[in-house]
C-alpha cells in the first residue's frame, strides 16, 4: 500500500470512527457511519473535480494540494505531461532538421498521400514542377502539375504499372528535361523525386554524335588504306619480304573497320526507340576471328591461345 492509499485509509478511518462516536451518543450509529460516508465520498468527489479542473486548465507552476491518491494522480500525469512535451519538442526539432535538409537537395521532393495531397514539398518543387509550399498544402497533384504525361505516370504508379523512372520536359520550365521516380511507403504516403537531368542529357547526345561522325570520317581513310594494301599485296612485282607486313597491315586495317562499324551500330542501336528485330549470332565464327585477332597480336611471343566450345 502506498503513501497516498494509506492516508487515504487513515482518513476514512478517522471519519468512520468520528461518525460511530457520534452515532453512540444520540443513539443513530448507523445514521451517523451513512453521514460520514457521504461527506467522504463527497470530500472524494469534490478532490476529483479540482483535479479535472487543473487537467483542463491548470498550469505547470499551478499544482493543486490535494492529499491522498488525487495528489498522486496529479504528480503523475504532471510528470506524463512533462515527457510527453520533451518527446514533442524532439519531434518537431527532428522535422525541422529534416525539412531543413531535404530543402538544400538539388532535387525537387515532394511527399504526397495516396490519394495525391501533398504533405510537404521543397523549394526546388517550385522550379522544377511548379508546386509551392506550403501554400499548395493538401492540394492534389492532378489540380497543380499541368503535364498529361506526368500525371498518367503517377495513375501508373498507383496501380503499380508504371516503369520506375520516367524523362520529360519540366512542366514549369520548358528548358529543363527532368527525371521522375516516386516511391511507396508506409501504409498510404508516396514520396516523388525529380532530377534535372539536362546537362547529363546533353553530354550523352554529344557523345553519340561524336561516335557517329567520327565513325564515319573514320571509315573512309581506312578503305582507303585497305585499298592500297590490297593492291599491293595482289601485285606481282611486290618484294616477297614486305608480304607478312603487308598481310598483318591488312589484318589490322580490318580490325579497325570492323570496329568502326561496331561504333555505328552502337549508335544507332541507342538513338533507336525500339528493337525492331534480332539477329542470330554465330558465336563459334565469332571466337575463331577473336582467336585469329588475338594471334596477330600475340605476334612472336608464342603465347598458346585455346578456344573451348
Amino acid at each position: 500500500m502506498n503513501s497516498g492509499m494509506k492516508s487515504d485509509f487513515i482518513r476514512l478511518l478517522f471519519i468512520l470512527g468520528i461518525s460511530l462516536v457520534a452515532g453512540i451518543i444520540f443513539h443513530q450509529i448507523f445514521l451517523f457511519c451513512c453521514i460520514g460516508l457521504l461527506l467522504a465520498i463527497l470530500w472524494y468527489v469534490k478532490s476529483l473535480a479540482g483535479f479535472l479542473n487543473y487537467i483542463r486548465y491548470g498550469a505547470e507552476d499551478n499544482l493543486p494540494e490535494m492529499p491522498g491518491i488525487v495528489d498522486e494522480l496529479i504528480r503523475g500525469f504532471e510528470q506524463m505531461r512533462n515527457g510527453y512535451s520533451q518527446r514533442e519538442l524532439r519531434f518537431a526539432d527532428i522535422i525541422t532538421r529534416y525539412e531543413e535538409t531535404t530543402a538544400a537537395l538539388p532535387d525537387a521532393v515532394v511527399v504526397t498521400r495516396e490519394g495525391g495531397e501533398i504533405e510537404w514539398a521543397n523549394t526546388k518543387a517550385a522550379a522544377y514542377l511548379g508546386i509551392n509550399w506550403p501554400m499548395d498544402r493538401g492540394q492534389r497533384l492532378s489540380n497543380l502539375i499541368r503535364s498529361p504525361e506526368l500525371l498518367k505516370y503517377l495513375q501508373q504508379r498507383q496501380e503499380r504499372t508504371a516503369p520506375e523512372v520516367l524523362e520529360l520536359v519540366s512542366p514549369e520550365n520548358h528548358d529543363l528535361i527532368i527525371e521522375i521516380r516516386v516511391i511507396n511507403y508506409g501504409d498510404s504516403y508516396m514520396l516523388m523525386v525529380a532530377r534535372d537531368i539536362t546537362e547529363f542529357q546533353r553530354v550523352n547526345r554529344v557523345r553519340k554524335d561524336f561516335i557517329a561522325n567520327a565513325s564515319h570520317e573514320l571509315r573512309t581513310p581506312l578503305t582507303v588504306v585497305a585499298g592500297y594494301l590490297e593492291a599491293f599485296e595482289e601485285d606481282p612485282d611486290c618484294p616477297a619480304e614486305w608480304m607478312p607486313k603487308i598481310v598483318q597491315m591488312r589484318e589490322q586495317a580490318g580490325r579497325m573497320q570492323r570496329l568502326i562499324e561496331d561504333l555505328l551500330e552502337l549508335s544507332r542501336l541507342e538513338s533507336a526507340k525500339k528493337t525492331e528485330h534480332l539477329d542470330e549470332v554465330y558465336v563459334a565464327g565469332m571466337l575463331e576471328t577473336i582467336l585469329k585477332e588475338a594471334e596477330v597480336l600475340s605476334g612472336g611471343q608464342k603465347h598458346v591461345l585455346v578456344r573451348e566450345l
